[in-house]
């Protein structure tokens, strides 16, 4: 009977000791984005021009972008002083952006595969308000 008590006391104090140092603070928030789009490209050439950082900052590298995965379509406005537009691969999924930002501006990104309609290189972009952005993953946003 001692034992199961001691237990029980060992499992309640780990239990409150997790919910203390918990990695989501109850301060952060869902970051759902004002736009966004997930697809496929055909060609190896075409994934490798997303940018290495995850991001874009500037209309010119958008606008190259967009034209190159998405050719044929008008490129979306977007409002650079409002607005950041992540950009990330999937491997053979296209992804979309599961988002959170801590009290601090800290963004963190999870990405949700997509079933793809056919072979390709997956890919999922999303525009989000910069307001409360003041790092991604813990890294400082640099311009393009």
């Amino acid at each position: 009977m001692t034992a199961l008590r001691t237990c029980l006391g060992v499992l309640a104090l780990l239990c409150l000791w997790a919910v203390r140092v918990s990695p989501v603070a109850a301060e952060d928030k869902k970051l759902e984005p004002v736009r966004f789009w997930w697809g496929l490209v055909g060609e190896k050439k075409l994934a490798e021009m997303a940018p290495p950082k995850g991001y874009v900052t500037g209309e010119a590298e958008w606008k190259k972008l967009w034209e190159a995965w998405r050719p044929g379509e008008k490129v979306p406005d977007v409002d650079f002083t409002k607005h950041l537009v992540l950009v990330h691969l999937g491997g053979m999924y296209p992804v979309a952006h599961e988002l959170t930002v801590t009290d601090r501006g800290d963004l963190t990104i999870r990405l949700s595969p997509r079933v793809p309609p056919k072979p390709g290189y997956g890919y999922g972009i999303a525009v989000i308000e910069r307001g409360s952005v003041k790092t991604i993953e813990g890294k400082a946003i640099d311009p393009d």
